[in-house]
């Protein structure tokens, strides 16, 4: 059994850490070292990772001066003694075989990465999310297939999720990766090394498998975006850039990388200058109603991304007359000063079209059922168009004008 090391940054996250370490000790591979790099913990992390350290002798622990995540996590890397590593962020947890799973595949295929999914849980729900490229494993020319769409497949999603904490990756990989990363770069560090990473790996082993625990709340140590975005977002861009200049397919990969880079400047721009959570300077997914006739009044259901950029279509448009606009978490929005009702307001609204703005059709279809069952609503009256991003629609204009390849 070879030695695995897990590297857990962390920042101020008392609350969670104990979860997420305890959930590590639990692993069924039990050959494991457990690295807990406190990036200047004031909260008590910091003591909780000494008690810790002190109940697990495979658990090293090692204070640093704030420096940010990518220092946090290159100290981890520089101290590994596995063969492989794997990231866990410190509000997250895993199910106890996610370790032996991708140390069984990586044993067997000699891979240098092996890939796997996880799972979003949200204040109320939970969504799967995978890699959209097959399982299987790629090297030589089968890479190309895996490089087509490694970042970005025309419709917002990834051929390989750029995230740490969903792969095992060799550990002497990463260290050739992590020389010359800016230490400063607060904001897509993950896509910078995983697919510098996956541009230089030889063999990569993608697995639909979910064993990884996404906490999604706000103010955690990788989520925060500051007002050097676009300057980090540029230091992203030009480190993976340098990784695609001497890779047979570079030219494959170098669509991929302007297409990621637009998709996250138009992120960024939403995220930075969007400074009140009801207004959203450019619309991020497009409102492509080719159903409902003009003049129809409308309720529109969800105030999440989705529906805050449908609301400002629809409003601005004036082709549709909005009757209301209603979510389950109402109470959340309406303390963002957004006018969002209550779904029991749909009792004593008139209309003619519900508007679905969520991007999950499991959720969609979760509603539907309810609307039609406690609300009598009638299945010819709900309306859902699928989530495509405006630049999801270019993309694809390009791609069938041959000009994106």
């Amino acid at each position: 059994m070879q030695l695995i090391s897990i590297i857990v940054p962390l920042y101020n996250v008392k609350d969670y850490l104990g979860r997420c370490v305890e959930s590590i000790r639990r692993q069924t591979y039990r050959n494991i070292e457990i690295l807990l790099v406190d990036d200047g913990s004031t909260d008590g992390s910091e003591i909780i990772c000494d008690e810790l350290a002190d109940k697990d002798e495979r658990i090293r622990v090692f204070h640093l001066e704030r420096g940010g995540v990518v220092k946090a996590r290159k100290k981890g890397v520089e101290q590994a003694k596995g063969l492989y590593i794997l990231f866990i962020d410190s509000d997250d947890w895993i199910e106890n075989e996610m370790v032996e799973f991708l140390a069984k595949c990586a044993t067997a295929s000699n891979a240098d990465i092996v890939t796997s999914g996880l799972m979003v849980e949200k204040e109320y729900s939970s969504t799967k999310r995978v890699d959209i490229s097959d399982e299987g494993i790629y090297e030589k020319e089968q890479k190309k297939g895996l490089y087509q769409y490694l970042m970005y497949d025309g419709r917002g999603r990834y051929g390989i999720m750029p995230s740490f904490v969903t792969k095992l990756i060799r550990t002497s990989l990463l260290r050739d990766v992590y020389t010359g990363l800016c230490d400063k770069i607060q904001y897509g560090d993950d896509a910078a090394v995983v697919y510098s990473s996956c541009i230089r790996a030889s063999k990569i082993m993608v697995t639909h498998e979910v064993f990884y625990h996404y906490e999604q709340r706000e103010g955690s140590m990788t989520h925060d975006v500051d007002m050097h975005f676009f300057s980090g977002l540029n230091e992203v861009y030009l480190f993976i850039q340098q990784n695609i200049e001497d890779n047979l397919y570079k030219d494959i990969l170098k669509d991929q990388l302007d297409a990621y880079f637009v998709d996250k400047c138009l992120l960024g721009i939403n995220k930075l200058f969007g400074l009140n959570r009801n207004r959203v300077l450019i619309p991020y997914y497009s409102f492509s109603n080719n159903v409902i006739p003009v003049n129809s009044r409308v309720v529109l259901y969800g105030a999440g991304e989705v529906g805050q950029d449908y609301y400002i279509q629809i409003k601005g448009e004036g082709l549709l007359q909005l009757s209301g606009w209603v979510d389950k978490n109402y109470e959340k929005y309406q303390n963002r000063g957004m006018n969002v009702q209550s779904v029991d307001k749909l009792k004593t609204t008139q209309f003619d079209y519900i508007i679905l703005a969520f991007k999950d059709q499991d959720i969609v279809d979760k509603i539907k059922k309810v609307l039609m069952k406690q609300y009598d609503i009638e299945q010819s009256k709900i309306v859902w168009f699928e989530a495509n991003s405006k630049l999801d629609i270019y993309f694809k204009m390009l791609k069938e004008q041959e000009y994106f390849k």
